[in-house]
């Protein structure tokens, strides 16, 4: 595969997708392999890149870029899974000859599981790689008392997927997130030795941000109070911003007056209604609302690596969420404390590296009783004193994130003379 055109693929925006793509670019750019890499991208993640993080995917050295058309980076990301799976299989087979590519990373491998387990494939012995987000069928998440039907359907749709996703010769390696799933795999499928594991890795300022602009409304947002607790990035349903708000309403007097919790990110519009209301019942009752301030909008990386700094506990009550979350990895760096759902790989995690409190998050009062009891006097002390951050954190650097999404496909120079 050395010395052959690799191309990287996404045409997602959101998520962890940008912060992906600006991480195994900046590493091209450094180690300057002896082959093409091309990033085939969604204008609106360019948009993002340069707006969010002030950083040219186009400028970078060694780094080709193909513009996915609106409409068919639309495809894949909207409507029905079955179709956004063969829009995606379909979109990548055009764009293989346009970038004269012999491999492709799919840097969201999860919706592209139906076509492959379908033994759809790429044209010419084209192969592709991919980074699977949301492995659900191992230990970690057996079932118990507490799992949906819901859930018991959907891991095992998975199973029989990722049996015949495995299966497919186009496919030659899959990264997983998790970290406990490439033992399950290679242990439970016949082609489970294609799976890898992939550390959800700890999102690094951009390399050319000087001094961050850090906007008023940011600043104004911790001023008052001394404990902060911080939720950011997309304020949806899943990340469990609804609950917070009703742990707030259910706080002591003096834990909200010792207590600032801070909404930093875009109010997703399928909850603003909610979210008004549960605003309005903090404002109805005298003192609540003071603890609280939302930042409605898109926070650029710079404002973010700022607001966790000045934190001082990070909130990642997802709803039974399955996979990784790069907030965990934004918190350790840090070295804050994190209050997080306890189900699933965020649990697991938090649980093994002591990483803060690991709560079911779907039940406001026991978000409410984590937070009062980390306004404590010496609670965060105690619980940064037993975190094991730099075992967490270990491997999780950039260089090897890109170094293992670029393993066996890219010669690159020595670097050491």
């Amino acid at each position: 595969m050395t010395g052959n055109t690799v191309m990287v693929f996404e045409p997602e925006h959101g998520g962890h997708q940008p912060a992906y793509v600006r991480l195994l670019a900046e590493w091209v750019s450094i180690q300057r392999p002896s082959c093409r890499v091309v990033f085939a991208v969604s204008g609106r993640l360019l948009e993002r890149l340069q707006c969010e993080d002030a950083f040219d995917l186009r400028q970078q050295a060694c780094c080709e870029v193909i513009e996915i058309a609106p409409a068919a980076a639309e495809a894949c990301c909207r409507g029905p899974l079955h179709r956004r799976s063969f829009a995606m299989l379909q979109l990548v087979t055009e764009l293989v000859p346009k970038a004269s590519a012999r491999h492709v990373i799919s840097l969201f491998l999860d919706p592209l599981q139906l076509a492959l387990a379908l033994q759809r494939r790429l044209p010419r012995e084209v192969t592709l790689s991919g980074i699977l987000f949301r492995p659900s069928v191992h230990e970690i998440y057996a079932p118990t008392a507490s799992s949906s039907m819901g859930e018991r359907l959907r891991d095992h749709r998975k199973r029989l997927l990722y049996r015949l996703m495995l299966r497919n010769p186009t496919l030659t390696d899959v990264l997983s997130l998790d970290p406990y799933f490439p033992s399950f795999a290679q242990a439970e499928f016949g082609a489970g030795s294609k799976v890898r594991a992939l550390p959800d890795p700890v999102v690094t300022m951009p390399a050319a941000t000087g001094r961050p602009h850090v906007g008023a409304d940011l600043l104004e947002s911790i001023r008052g109070r001394e404990v902060i607790f911080t939720l950011f990035g997309a304020l949806a349903a899943r990340k469990g911003v609804l609950q917070v708000l009703d742990a707030l309403s259910l706080l002591t007097g003096p834990s909200r007056a010792m207590a600032r919790v801070v909404l930093a990110g875009n109010v997703e519009p399928d909850i603003a209604e909610e979210f008004a209301r549960r605003i309005q019942r903090l404002h109805a009752a005298r003192g609540a609302d003071d603890c609280l301030r939302v930042v409605d909008r898109f926070l650029t990386t710079p404002e973010l690596a700022w607001l966790v700094r000045q934190s001082t506990v990070i909130l990642a009550p997802y709803q039974r969420f399955v996979g990784s979350s790069g907030v965990l990895g934004w918190a350790a760096e840090a070295r804050k404390p994190v209050i997080a759902q306890d189900y699933g790989l965020i649990g697991a995690l938090v649980r093994n590296y002591r990483l803060g409190l690991a709560v079911d998050a779907s039940d406001p009062v026991l978000i409410a009783e984590a937070i009062s009891q980390l306004v404590q006097p010496g609670e965060i002390e105690r619980a940064a004193a037993a975190a094991r951050w730099e075992a967490f954190l270990l491997d999780r650097r950039a260089e090897t994130f890109a170094a293992t999404v670029f393993a066996g496909l890219l010669a690159t120079e020595d670097r050491t003379s």
